[in-house]
């Protein structure tokens, strides 16, 4: 998460996976050794408000202004994939505050199990009210969109309720994992992403960003220490406009330490 300096040079996906596998599967790991710090509550927080401002329907408490909750079901169940998911970090402390079922897909086997095994504890599941499927994949399998079957072999374990109803997803939250990915490979992704989406959804991609080239043009920057990409303001931009997606909010994050790269919240459809 720290800036790193290195040539420019396009993400290493096999280099990167590998890079995660050595690691412990702990939060402090998926954090960059900032577990402790005011980090993942200022950013659970912050992605908690930005979904119930595109979702208000999803608010399940009242307010002053709002004395009376909003239904706390619509009709389909609302559903989120949160990929490049790690331990499931997002998809407990953010998308299962919202979500009744969420797909986690994650390529590290460790991070998984980790997740799977602390998942009782994790809002609605013990009590069957949420359901959280874990898909070991990575971002570029094309079969990742589709709907998936209970004997597919990706599915490493589902846990709480059993999904049921349509498919598609109402929100699909990438969050620190896009840098992996060539601009070939996010366009890509993202137009497989875009057709996921169930009518009113949106993609969430909450990244590190690196500063625009002094005239304004995109800018990447290489991590050789994990394999990937920091990409400029500009950068992501370019991408999301080559897949065809709207950029509907584009968002500082604020309340992290100033010795990070910026990072900024894109919703997109």
């Amino acid at each position: 998460m720290a800036p790193k300096s290195g040539k420019p040079k396009g993400p290493d996906f096999a280099a990167g996976i590998a890079y995660w596998e050595a690691l412990p599967p702990t939060l402090d790991t998926v954090l960059g050794g900032l577990a402790a710090s005011s980090l993942p509550l200022v950013d659970a927080l912050s992605s908690r408000q930005l979904l119930l401002s595109l979702f208000p329907q999803l608010r399940t408490f009242s307010t002053p202004h709002n004395p009376r909750p909003l239904p706390v079901t619509p009709t389909p169940a609302p559903r989120a994939l949160d990929v490049g998911a790690g331990i499931g970090r997002v998809t407990s402390k953010v998308l299962l505050h919202m979500f009744t079922y969420v797909d986690m897909v994650e390529p590290v086997e460790s991070f998984l199990q980790t997740a799977i095994s602390e998942s009782s504890d994790w809002k609605g599941i013990k009590e069957g009210k949420k359901g959280v499927r874990f898909i070991k994949a990575p971002l570029q399998d094309v079969a990742l969109f589709s709907p998936v079957p209970p004997e597919d072999s990706r599915v490493l374990a589902s846990v709480g309720k059993e999904q049921e109803g349509e498919g598609g997803y109402d929100a699909i939250w990438c969050q620190w994992c896009l840098g992996h990915l060539s601009k070939k490979d996010l366009v890509v992704f993202c137009k497989r992403a875009q057709k996921a989406l169930r009518s009113g959804g949106y993609i969430i991609a909450k990244e590190n960003v690196c500063a625009d080239n002094e005239d304004g043009s995109a800018r990447d920057e290489y991590d050789a220490e994990d394999s990937t990409v920091t990409r400029s303001n500009q950068a992501w931009l370019d991408a999301f406009e080559s897949a065809g997606l709207e950029v509907v909010q584009n968002k500082i994050q604020l309340g992290f330490p100033e010795f990070l790269y910026e990072v900024r919240s894109y919703v997109l459809r």
